[in-house]
This record gives C-alpha cells, structure tokens and sequence, in this order.
C-alpha cells in the first residue's frame, strides 16, 4: 500500500536528496514543500511529516503541537538543527546532526519495516542461468560485470551462502551481507536497505534482486548513491547475467586486444616463475611488451578448502615500468616477503605493466591482507631504492588504488587487460 509522505525543509537540495530516498523504496509518495504554512494546509490524509528543524524563523516546538492537534495520526520524523536538545520531542523519530542519511533510513524501517522496491527484476520470472552452478564461472562473470556499475562490492548468493563475490570489501563483510540477504525473508522480492558491516565498521546501501530459484544478487554501494542508480545498475546487472550463456561467457576470454593491435597477453613471454613445482627452481627471466591498460575486483568463488590466491597490482605511474633493475628487485623482494608472512608463494609474473603472483594461504588468512601488506612493503622499498621515481610520485603508494585477485587459479588474460583498463580509467588517463 503507497503512503502519501510531506518533506518540508528550506533547502531544496536536502529536500530533493529525502524526496528520492522515500519515492525510490516505492513505499513513499513523498513531495517538498519550502514553507511551513504550506504544510500544514497540505497535511490532510498525509501520513509521514519528515519535518527539517533548521527554518531560522521557525518555532519548532510550537510548529510540531499544531500538527498534533490538525492532524494527530500524521507520523512526524524530526531532523534536528544544531544546538538544539535532543529530548523531550512528541515525534516518532528524531534524526540528530550532523544528518546522516543511513539514520533517516534506520527511522524508516522502524516505522515501516524493511525498504522494499515494488517493482521486481525481469530475471525473478525466470529460472536461475545454468552456468551459475559453476561457481568459478559465476565469480569470474560477476567479476567483469561489477566492474561497470558504482558499487564498492557485488555478490551472489545461494541461500543463505556466498556463491561469488566480486569487490573491494574484505570476505568477513561477504559473510554480513549473505546473513542480511538471507534474513529479510521473500527471495522472490528487490531488497533495499541501509546495512553497516562490522567488517569494516562502516555503512552502506545493500540492494538485492532474485537471479531464479535460490540465487540472489546483491550490489553494495556508497551511501550518497542515489536509489534510483542502485536500482538501474542492479537490473542492468540481473539482465545481463540472464541473458548470458555459458558458451558465450567461455568463448569472451579470449577476444582481449592489446591497444596497439598486437596479439593479448597469453602471446607473449612473460617474466614468469612457476613455484608450484619446487620454490628454488632456476626460471630464465624474459620481458614482454606491456598488455594494454583496468580497476580492481575481488572475485571469489565459495570453495570449503581453496586457498590458493592470484593477485594483480598495476604502478601508480603508467610510466614507471617493472623492467630492468626494477623488475630484478622485486624478483627477489616478493618471494622474500611471503616467506617472511609465511605465504607459500607458487607463482610470480613480472611485466612492464603489471605485477602478478599466486600464493597458498593459511585458511585463517585473510586474502586481503596479502595484497595490502606487499603493497606497503614493496612500496616502501621501492622508493628507498629508487629516489627518481619517488621524487615522480610522493604519495608514498607505489602501486595504483584498487587490486584484482581471484581464488583458485590465475586470473585469464582478459580479465588482467580489463583490469588496467579500468584501472587506468578510473584515474583518468586515457586508453584506447
């Protein structure tokens, strides 16, 4: 049933801003007036007041007794303005300052249960992909299309587990969100709701949509993303993975370019050592031209006893090229550094591009923790090191934000030259 919902504030932004977080969950009909007189002649079979206390001539506790005494059944949420008291309110609801929108969120649900978007997905009335029974598959796909939407983590679901994972946040935060998913009830309906992971102690918009049967699919975004862009992604998302085969998601990997229309990555020699066999092999060391140019993704297939990690890091600075003395350096740094970790390292690929390697790790390691304390280890001794490429890049971040790795084996040549790609992309610089 739609609820008819009245925002009053003097500022048209924040108005806005509220107006879309109530019509969006498709529970709110809300509109936005400016004035308080306005409001209250509009207030007639009107159900929520969000009511916006920073009106400089306004007084609030006179304003709020005349809307209880016109119109007692109107639910009223209070948005405190600074310095005022925190107590003594006849309100349902009372948002203090700074706002912060996962509050007015938190308010919403306590009065009227979880934000839940009428409309459902085209793919709810089909059955679920075949290919998503193949969770390498499933976390590879997933990888490659989250890439193209806002958010900060994407993940499939299979009942209550995590099937594929593909993002930036750490696997704990993965675990969360399946127990959110799962403990909002109807597979069949959108999900929409503000969560905040202990993971990472900190807050974000979960919006999930049924992929068939028991698999759901789930994006996580930034609290200042609009519901109406998580919606649009999340089906963009859900309709591409159902109209996607398996043969067509098989035949893709191959069909990477390099920019300058040389053959892809799996053409050329790279500086590779392969550790599985014996971690002292003797492994000539041979330089490739560098792949083209993506942003990182996590992707994670659910595997009870897979330890095995491929990750890859790209230099901040396209023109600071892992070869010569660089490239000699961090041959042997690398290997160095799991050792002293106690990470078995199993494969190691310098290109002028891009650094790649595979480790097995202990099942208490967070795979994560891998990437970030090489990032920062190798850094570091890259700049002690090399004084002229840290005078180029005082960051004190030799490597560039965001990471791609995948469990279980190595990442295939398209998912690595996305991965510049995008990577490249989201720093603005340009790639063809």
């Amino acid at each position: 049933m739609a609820h008819n919902a009245i925002i009053l504030t003097p500022n048209r932004g924040f108005g806005e801003m509220v107006r879309q977080l109530l019509a969006d969950t498709a529970a709110l009909h809300a509109q936005w007036l400016a004035t308080p007189q306005r409001a209250l002649q509009a207030l007639a079979g009107v159900e929520l007041l969000v009511l916006d206390a920073d009106f400089p001539a306004l007084d609030v506790a006179e304003f709020i007794q005349q809307v209880r005494q016109t119109h007692p059944t109107t639910k009223l949420i209070l948005i405190l303005a600074e310095d005022m008291p925190a107590d003594g309110w006849p309100v349902e609801a009372l948002i203090p300052q700074p706002f912060y929108l996962p509050d007015l969120a938190a308010a919403l649900e306590r009065l009227y249960g979880p934000l839940q978007p009428a409309a459902a997905p085209p793919a709810a009335a089909h059955a679920a992909p075949a290919w998503l029974a193949d969770t390498k598959l499933s976390a590879q796909h997933l990888a490659q299309l989250s890439l193209e939407s806002a958010s900060q983590a994407a993940l499939i679901t299979r009942g209550a587990e995590v099937w594929a994972y593909a993002g930036e946040l750490p696997q704990a935060a993965a675990q969360e969100l399946a127990a959110a998913i799962s403990s909002a009830g109807d597979a069949g309906a959108d999900l929409a709701r503000f969560v905040r992971l202990e993971a990472t102690q900190a807050d974000y918009m979960l919006y999930a949509t049924s992929l068939g049967r028991e698999y759901t699919l789930a994006l996580v975004f930034d609290t200042q993303v609009p519901f109406s862009k998580m919606r649009s992604q999340v089906d963009k998302l859900a309709a591409a993975m159902a109209s996607a085969s398996e043969a067509s998601l098989a035949a893709a990997a191959p069909q990477a370019r390099l920019r300058n229309g040389e053959p892809t990555a799996a053409a050329l020699p790279p500086v590779a050592y392969d550790l599985a066999p014996a971690l002292n092999a003797s492994v000539q060391a041979v330089y490739a031209s560098e792949p083209s140019v993506r942003h990182g993704a996590v992707a994670v297939t659910h595997s009870g006893s897979a330890l095995q990690y491929a990750y890859v890091l790209l230099p901040r600075l396209p023109e600071h090229r892992l070869e010569g003395d660089l490239a000699e350096k961090l041959a042997a740094w690398l290997p160095q550094l799991c050792l002293a970790f106690a990470w078995r390292l199993e494969h190691l690929n310098i290109q002028p591009g891009f650094l790649q390697w595979m480790v097995s790790l202990p099942a208490e390691t967070a795979p994560e923790r891998v990437v970030h304390s090489l990032d920062q280890h190798l850094s570091q001794r890259i700049f002690e090191e090399f004084a002229r490429m840290q005078r180029e890049n005082p960051s004190g971040e030799f490597f560039a934000p965001g990471f791609l790795v995948v469990s279980g084996g190595l990442p295939s040549d398209a998912q690595v030259l996305d991965f510049i790609r995008h990577t490249r992309a989201r720093q603005g610089i340009p790639t063809q």
